[in-house]
């Protein structure tokens, strides 16, 4: 597996675990301490299984499976442009780390600093998912029937 798709495979599993962590805590809060839940700590557990854990997954496991693109790719047998797939993970999952930080921080709040923080995480993670889609489309844009 390539050190790459190693990197988006182990992040992946990291956030789930921790969301997984995250989402047992709340329910904890919630029915054992009778502590109401705040939504941004509901939020950041959703974007933790969601897009670090599954959409990190999805990108790691199509960089790694997908059809091969040998002459394009040489230096990964094929498989992806080490820069881009790089790029990627940088944009989605420092998007990421950046919404879990901020978000529990802006709380119910709006706008401001903080407001402004919480829309570049969500752009960089839009761009990320852009850079995704050029980098893998290539690969699957021509069927060939055996």
């Amino acid at each position: 597996m390539p050190a790459e798709v190693r990197l988006f495979v182990r992040t992946a599993l990291v956030c789930f675990a921790i969301s997984m962590l995250l989402g047992a805590a709340l329910v904890g809060m919630k029915q054992i301490a009778g502590v109401p839940v705040p939504w941004s700590l509901v939020v950041v557990h959703t974007h933790l299984a969601l897009v670090g854990g599954m959409v990190l997954m999805v990108m790691g496991v199509a960089f790694w499976m997908f059809p091969l693109d040998q002459k394009r790719f040489p230096e990964t047998r094929g498989r992806y442009a080490p820069l881009l797939a790089r790029a990627v993970y940088g944009l989605v999952a420092g998007g990421l780390l950046l919404r879990a930080v901020v978000e529990p921080i802006q709380g119910d709040g709006s706008g401001g600093i903080l407001g402004f923080l919480l829309v570049a995480a969500a752009a960089l993670q839009a761009m990320g998912m852009l850079v995704f889609l050029i980098a893998i489309w290539p690969r699957v844009r021509s069927v060939t029937m055996p």
